[in-house]
């Protein structure tokens, strides 16, 4: 019995590392087609077979897994886009002067930072009484990398923004040709950019 088992072993060894060749004589992996590949037929059954990640096809013809960003995913065998779900964020610890004006408003959104990746800025005047009014009045906010958006949400009192005002910083300003008054509850979405070393007003509720 031992002198058959160890040759029984060393062939079902060397049978699981064989590689296989379809129309080439020097395979390079475990299975190596030189040609073009058919499926004749697919499940249709997405209830029992899910795909779970997507295959491509590299220069030499190898499948290669490939991976999906951030806001892509398979749901149901479909790529699709991921349901965004907005974030809110809140304003830093702020010292109101006395002339109820904010220059250069930090709200933290860089990488890092405590509201880096939230959407929404809920702005709130943290001591109304300082200037007798719960009002935000911001002539600048810090600048962020280009493209970066934000919503700005007054939930106590309006939040005025001030159009080019040269008590923030040049990269700081926000590019309108009006100040403009957001009431409570009411929201204003703005976008930095970069070529203009700007905050510009996308969208105003």
């Amino acid at each position: 019995m031992k002198i058959t088992t160890v040759p029984l072993a060393l062939l079902f060894s060397a049978f699981a590392f064989t590689q296989v060749g379809i129309n080439t004589a020097h395979p390079q992996a475990e299975l190596d087609i030189n040609g073009s590949v058919i499926v004749r037929s697919l499940s249709t059954d997405i209830t029992t077979r899910l795909a779970i990640r997507l295959v491509g096809v590299d220069a030499e013809g190898r499948m290669v897994p490939v991976s999906m960003g951030e806001n892509i995913e398979i749901e149901d065998n479909k790529v699709v886009t991921k349901k965004q779900r907005l974030e809110f964020g809140e304003l830093p610890s702020l010292i109101i002067p006395s002339n109820g004006r904010i220059d250069n408003l930090d709200i933290v959104i860089l990488p890092g930072e405590p509201n880096h990746g939230k959407s929404i800025i809920r702005m709130a005047h943290p001591n109304p009484s300082t200037t007798g009014s719960n009002q935000l009045t911001v002539s600048g906010i810090k600048s962020a990398p280009d493209g970066t958006q934000i919503w700005l949400y007054p939930t106590e009192g309006d939040l005025v923004l001030l159009a080019l005002n040269s008590n923030s910083t040049l990269e700081n300003q926000i590019q309108n040709n009006i100040r403009l008054r957001c009431s409570q509850y009411e929201m204003m979405q703005l976008v930095y950019d970069s070529a203009s070393e700007k905050w510009v007003v996308m969208s105003f509720h």
